[in-house]
């Protein structure tokens, strides 16, 4: 993990901050440009998914969506924070 962090901090995505606390403790933050990319490669998957039920009808879209929902209610809102408090900009990311 460290090597990963290091790789990432020499390319200027992210960097690291000791702990005020407890000095033993090492934070990994996003810079700019790593915020940047994540937001690159975020909007990149929207648009592949996007793409692959671009032809489905409502009724494939309907139970994609309950079929969503179940795995949601069995991971925990952990796993899709926007269904509780409306996401990015106020939108559930794969609004169709």
């Amino acid at each position: 993990m460290s090597r990963l962090v290091s790789e990432m901090e020499r390319a200027g995505v992210a960097r690291k901050v000791t702990d005020r606390v407890d000095k033993r403790v090492v934070r990994v933050h996003a810079t700019a440009k790593g915020l940047r990319a994540l937001e690159r490669g975020r909007a990149m998957r929207i648009e592949a998914i996007e793409r692959l039920l671009a032809d489905l009808d409502e009724g494939d879209l309907g139970t994609l969506d309950r079929a969503v929902a179940v795995i949601e209610d069995r991971l925990g809102a952990r796993a899709a924070p926007w269904r509780s408090h409306g996401g990015p900009r106020g939108q559930r990311p794969l609004d169709c």
